[in-house]
């Protein structure tokens, strides 16, 4: 069994107070130079299995390639269950499961 530490603990706890404004906090950001950043790296992605580590709440999803198969995790509970209700809601299909790597 593997024990989690203090600072994987913090971090836990840090990212779902700030999961129910998360997305308006990235929104934020991308009025930024910045803006433009997300899109351009999806557009590099290869492959047909993708794994994405820290999901967050989905922000990502609309950038997906097609036809691929996508793993994706988060170490926040409450990350997660914003990224599955996104996924619901724009019809995302993926494996999403909390744990740490």
């Amino acid at each position: 069994m593997i024990t989690e530490n203090k600072d994987t603990e913090a971090a836990k706890r840090r990212y779902s107070r700030i999961a129910p404004v998360y997305d308006i906090m990235d929104d934020l950001a991308k009025r930024s130079r910045y803006s433009k950043w997300r899109k351009m790296q999806w557009s590099k992605v290869e492959g047909s299995n993708i794994l994405e580590v820290g999901v967050g709440t989905g922000k990502n999803f609309p950038h997906y390639p097609v036809e691929t198969e996508i793993i994706a995790i988060d170490l926040s509970e409450k990350m997660v269950r914003y990224a599955r209700d996104k996924a619901g809601k724009q019809g995302v299909q993926m494996h999403l499961q909390q744990m740490d790597v």
